[in-house]
């Protein structure tokens, strides 16, 4: 059940429309106003927390984690995510 949900096509359409409408550049430069910039290496960088903050709204029925693994399943597949096995999990959210 859990990996049907992850391979639905309109939870990539909705990633896909979260980052263009939230381009990655734009995230970053908020980011950098907010000084809010990781200053080291994180398993949940700044960029991918507020993807993750916006996510949470699209998919309010599930849990943190699964939020997360497809906001990271949608965000590798449109390439504009970082690889799944260096996001940490739910200790981390």
């Amino acid at each position: 059940m859990v990996k049907a949900a992850r391979d639905r096509l309109p939870d990539r359409v909705a990633i896909g429309v979260l980052t263009k409408t939230f381009p990655p550049e734009l995230v970053d430069a908020v980011i950098d106003q907010a000084k809010a910039r990781e200053l080291r290496k994180r398993s949940l960088p700044a960029r991918l927390t507020v993807y993750f903050t916006l996510a949470m709204w699209l998919w309010r029925e599930h849990g943190y984690e699964e939020v997360l693994r497809q906001l990271i399943d949608g965000l590798g597949w449109s390439g504009a995510g970082p690889d799944e096995t260096d996001v940490a999990w739910s200790g981390s959210i």
